[in-house]
């Protein structure tokens, strides 16, 4: 038997809607509101000292049973929001009660596939675009999630705009200075293979260097991954493992009660 043709995986089609896409009305569109939404920011919150990245990462991993994104998943429904906007809620009401301040910026990592040539071309095709926000003390969890889904509303036609086309807008591009603090990839997506005759799984070795932390949560069929990877400079191990325990708790929190105040 003959093999299947091989698939056509060029790139051209990918460069070229690229192309088109920075001649466009949405590119000038987009720029200016990233710029508008970027002006003034200041440095952002870190819960350790700024340093430049290392060449590895310090990594905290953990697997949470497959019933914890069930419980996400309700808990979003009940505040009338999808399960990325309750975490990324989660995300920010941790990084102020670790760090005490009340304007946090996150990174969001986004696939930028669907709709897309690259959605079967292998490249990368990832963006991450920063989500600022004003934390008011006096917010229960419920309304800071639902500020986060009105955020991601408002930024969602934007998140094609490159970040490194940012940096340059804002004479970044030469400096480690950043926009946000940590970083979050969902990854709403189960990461097995299929291999006739086989059961597999996918092993995460490294994220390579990290500016600050890197947060994943990918569920899967078996469980939920749920690790942060952290600059070595910055966090030794004993205080990336304490932030890891205080952010689950802190989800914990949230599900038992969401009408709690953030102070």
């Amino acid at each position: 038997l003959l093999p299947p043709p091989a698939r056509d995986w060029s790139l051209a089609p990918v460069v070229e809607e690229e192309a088109r896409y920075r001649d466009s009305a949405a590119f000038a569109h987009s720029r200016e509101f990233w710029r508008q939404r970027c002006a003034g920011m200041g440095e952002p919150v870190t819960l350790g000292p700024k340093c430049a990245p290392d060449d590895s990462a310090r990594s905290s991993h953990l697997r949470l049973p497959a019933g914890e994104h069930l419980r996400w998943q309700s808990a979003a429904r009940a505040l009338g929001v999808d399960w990325s906007a309750w975490l990324i809620a989660a995300v920010f009401a941790w990084m102020r009660a670790r760090s005490g301040a009340d304007e946090i910026s996150v990174g969001l990592l986004v696939m930028n596939r669907l709709g897309s040539a690259a959605l079967s071309v292998p490249c990368m095709a990832m963006n991450v675009v920063p989500l600022r926000l004003r934390l008011q003390p006096q917010w229960s969890f419920a309304e800071l999630a639902r500020e986060v889904a009105a955020e991601l509303r408002e930024l969602r036609p934007h998140q094609r705009y490159n970040y490194e086309w940012l940096r340059q807008d804002l004479g970044l591009g030469d400096s480690y200075a950043q926009l946000y603090g940590p970083v979050l990839n969902l990854m709403p997506f189960d990461r097995g293979f299929l291999f006739e005759g086989l059961d597999s799984r996918a092993h995460p070795v490294s994220v390579g260097s990290v500016e600050d932390l890197d947060l994943t949560v990918s569920p899967l069929a078996d469980g939920v991954r749920f690790d942060i990877e952290a600059n070595p400079q910055a966090y030794d191990a004993a205080t990336l493992q304490a932030h890891h325990r205080a952010l689950l708790a802190l989800m914990e929190a949230a599900l038992a009660d969401p009408s709690q105040r953030l102070d």
